[in-house]
């Protein structure tokens, strides 16, 4: 989609006291462990949104994803004009200020899986599916025409 600035907007964020360790369906059958770590609430197109942010316990073991936030949800595009198994969002703990954080839709992206099978790629829980389109990120993956 092309970038739009109605995507980008300043989210409400609550950290999770206390999670326990959560098996995530992946697209291939797999599970994969999860944290939950907090909560992001915003109004978007005049529609109450609720995601949950998540870090992955494997990554969590390598220094350098400390800091890692993961966001995978579903819309209205998936399977039509975005990946059918929806699409992801990275952050930062760093970029949390005041309880907020900046969610910039236009940075959606698909995973592994929409391009190749062999990927184990988390499937978005249900409670990060939002009840509206999300025009705004990468769109499905096409093949590409002669």
């Amino acid at each position: 989609f092309k970038a739009d600035e109605r995507y980008k907007l300043k989210a409400n964020f609550l950290k999770t006291e206390k999670s326990e360790p959560i098996d995530f369906a992946t697209l291939n059958g797999k599970t994969k462990k999860f944290i939950e770590y907090g909560t992001v609430s915003f109004t978007l197109k005049g529609k109450k949104c609720v995601l949950k942010t998540y870090q992955n316990l494997a990554l969590l073991e390598n220094p350098e994803y400390k800091d890692h936030l993961f966001l995978p949800f579903t819309d209205g595009t998936n399977g039509n004009e975005t990946y059918e198994g929806g699409r992801y969002l990275d952050f930062q703990i760093s970029e949390i200020a005041d309880n907020h954080l900046i969610i910039d839709f236009n940075k959606a992206y698909n995973p592994y899986c929409a391009f190749s099978s062999g990927y184990s790629c988390p499937r978005p829980p249900e409670e990060n599916n939002l009840p509206l389109s999300i025009k705004a990120g990468e769109k499905k993956f096409g093949k590409a025409s002669h």
